[in-house]
């Protein structure tokens, strides 16, 4: 089930996108992961939206809204889903 991104999830959502950005390169620490939300949220919360099951995160999608030469844009920066629920239609 998709619902509206909301504070409550922020947790949740960081450590998916922290595991699904870690590779054999080096860890995208949950911190990291974290403070970018955040600050993606200040101007994308209405348009970020977490996927759920059984209350858990299990996908992301993290928008932001920016001023470009003709107007607002909405920018979709990050999309994330969980591993274990890849290829089912969520993202």
């Amino acid at each position: 089930m998709s619902v509206p991104f909301e504070d409550k999830y922020l947790d949740h959502a960081a450590q998916l996108f922290s595991t699904v950005y870690s590779d054999e390169e080096g860890v995208y620490s949950v911190d990291k992961a974290k403070s970018r939300i955040q600050d993606d949220l200040k101007t994308g919360i209405d348009y970020s939206f977490v996927v759920l099951d059984d209350e858990k995160v299990v996908g992301e999608v993290i928008c932001k809204r920016r001023w470009a030469d003709t107007g607002l844009e909405l920018e979709i920066d990050t999309i994330q889903v969980d591993l274990l629920f890849q290829n089912r239609g969520i993202a």
